[in-house]
């Protein structure tokens, strides 16, 4: 059987899916894994390559403004609006 794996996110959110592909592939199944852009060299060096990228690098995503103040009290307005932008330009990439 064949199997897609695509997951989004960190490593710790990465890791335990890759855990899951592998334990597939080892009962016999072909399994690609789809993962964020950094992540790629991980999954492959577990042994599941080639792997696929796809979507965002999730750190750069961790290390933008929109996502680091989430918890600062804020004006909803304005972090709607960066909400909004970030997305947008997620989409444009």
């Amino acid at each position: 059987m064949k199997f897609v794996v695509a997951v989004h996110g960190t490593r710790g959110d990465v890791e335990p899916c890759a855990a899951v592909g592998l334990a597939l592939r080892d009962r016999g199944h072909e399994v690609r894994m789809a993962v964020p852009p950094n992540l790629i060299e991980f999954v492959e060096k577990v042994g599941l390559a080639p792997a696929t990228a796809y979507g965002v690098d999730s750190q750069k995503q961790l290390d933008n403004d929109v996502f680091r103040n989430f918890w600062k009290p804020q004006n909803p307005v304005t972090a709607l609006r960066e909400g909004i932008a970030y997305i947008a330009e997620a989409g444009r990439t």
